[in-house]
């Protein structure tokens, strides 16, 4: 190779190395691509690099929720959650992965499971509320509509399904320990 190289004009060694180089790099770029090509080529590719990926488990969760994957989310949510169990944000994924997929008990557990990571947890409030109102538990429902609605003054939406589950529960079910009227949740 060296006399071939030696027999070469300068220039033409320099393109050809030049050429063998640019081709190289062309290759690696083309496999690296692959990777960024979208979310969940990037997360998945992420787990494959990382140590103790929880973050890339709950993100590639999270993005396989948004297209309406959501039994694939929750391997990784429980992934996640194995890395690091005490994230209540874990816990409200997997139990929006569930309601997803139309397993209402099972996300109701899981709402559950966020807020005894996070107590005051308001949109884990927000959403048992709404299910358990949904699933016809008004009584229930109150309690976490009231704690979202709090938290959440501008939400309409809790604010609305508080006055359904205040509504539906009757005048005769008992009230959340200091329950706030409807002027408390908007301040």
């Amino acid at each position: 190779l060296g006399n071939w190289l030696a027999a070469l004009p300068t220039r033409k060694v320099v393109v050809l190395l030049t050429a063998a180089v640019l081709i190289s790099l062309a290759l690696v770029s083309r496999q690296q691509l692959k990777y960024w090509e979208n979310s969940i080529a990037l997360f998945e590719r992420a787990i494959d690099v990382t140590e103790r990926p929880r973050y890339a488990h709950e993100r590639l969760a999270y993005e396989l929720l948004q297209v309406g994957r959501p039994e694939e989310a929750r391997e990784h949510y429980r992934s996640a959650i194995a890395i690091e169990p005490t994230h209540a944000p874990l816990y409200y994924g997997l139990a929006v992965s569930y309601e997803d997929a139309g397993d209402f008990e099972a996300a109701i557990a899981g709402y559950r499971n966020a807020l005894r990571q996070q107590p005051g947890m308001a949109l884990a409030h927000g959403s048992l509320g709404l299910l358990l109102l949904q699933e016809g538990r008004p009584a229930a429902a109150k309690g976490h509509l009231v704690a979202a609605a709090r938290a959440m003054p501008d939400s309409a939406e809790y604010r609305d399904a508080l006055a359904a589950a205040r509504s539906a529960a009757g005048p005769h079910a008992s009230a959340a320990p200091s329950e706030p009227s409807d002027a408390d949740t908007r301040k």
